[in-house]
């Protein structure tokens, strides 16, 4: 599925970030603290995937994905698992998720 500007990534990595934080005992409860963070980027790392054949896109969604999931003035992390590839074509990407070993693709 292409991912666009990241409005669809950006709703999965709400629900996700939430079931992560209930499951660990961290559910939010107002101030966003050095856990929260660290829980935020790792669902951002390793959780969350995107494809797109628009370049830009892939920019835009990186983007919104940090500024969604980081909540300080810390340096932003590449997010190298929103690629430029054309989603249609698992053979432009697929080889992409498993050099990197984060995903298992069921085909």
């Amino acid at each position: 599925m292409a991912c666009g500007s990241g409005s669809f990534l950006i709703e999965a990595f709400d629900v996700v970030d939430n079931f992560v934080a209930k499951q660990r005992g961290q559910a939010q409860k107002g101030e966003v603290d050095f856990y929260d963070r660290a829980r935020q980027l790792e669902v951002l790392q390793n959780c969350i995937f995107g494809v797109d054949k628009d370049k830009q896109a892939v920019e835009v969604a990186r983007l919104n994905l940090l500024l969604r999931g980081l909540h300080s003035r810390e340096k932003l992390p590449m997010l190298e698992n929103i690629h430029y590839a054309d989603s249609l074509k698992p053979e432009t990407w697929i080889g992409i998720f498993r050099r990197q070993q984060k995903m298992v693709v069921l085909m």
